[in-house]
């Protein structure tokens, strides 16, 4: 018997690189390298994984009069964006570019942020010139201070709601536009 090889997969333990952009790049499907160079890698101040999820509800189909059993079909689906987690340094936010306040800085309250993520690119180097990505287009809600949740008591954090942004219903995929 011959085992089938198991497939190639891409790690996200560490490999998780993330991109803001603080105005719509002229493409979401295909952002340039320049309009990345402006934006603010945030990579390194949010904490853990940040998936957005989705539900699909299943909805019972209309039945007809000669039936007894309905069957499921697809419904309405449903993203949420999980709320932003970074850190901060609280006594140096009044001093703008600020060591360590880089994401509180781009994630404004009641502003919309482009957020660029990128899967298996280590999130302290620069994407490939071809790199695959999402971007998120959020509307960002109000900061909240708290403690990071570690074992060693916190970092000053903060908790921010993040909701797609109107106009927009889930992440766009891209690559990077030579």
């Amino acid at each position: 018997m011959t085992l089938l090889p198991m497939p190639a997969t891409t790690a996200t333990w560490g490999q998780q690189s993330y991109v803001v952009l603080s105005s719509a790049p002229a493409s979401l499907t295909a952002i340039t390298a320049a309009e990345l160079t402006a934006g603010e890698n945030v990579s390194c101040y949010l904490y853990g994984d940040w998936f957005p999820t989705a539900d699909t509800e299943g909805v019972a189909r209309a039945r007809k009069a000669c039936q007894t059993q309905v069957t499921q079909a697809k419904g309405n689906t449903t993203w949420q964006t999980p709320p932003l987690s970074y850190s901060a340094n609280p006594q140096t936010i009044d001093t703008p570019g600020s060591a360590g306040n880089e994401a509180y800085e781009v994630f404004v309250p009641d502003s919309t942020v482009y957020v660029v993520k990128f899967i298996g690119v280590p999130g302290r180097e620069a994407p490939g010139a071809t790199d695959a990505y999402q971007v998120l287009p959020l509307e960002l809600g109000p900061r909240v201070w708290a403690p990071s949740q570690d074992d060693a008591g916190g970092e000053a954090s903060i908790n921010q709601a993040a909701f797609f942004a109107p106009g927009f219903s889930a992440p766009v995929d891209g690559v990077i536009a030579a």
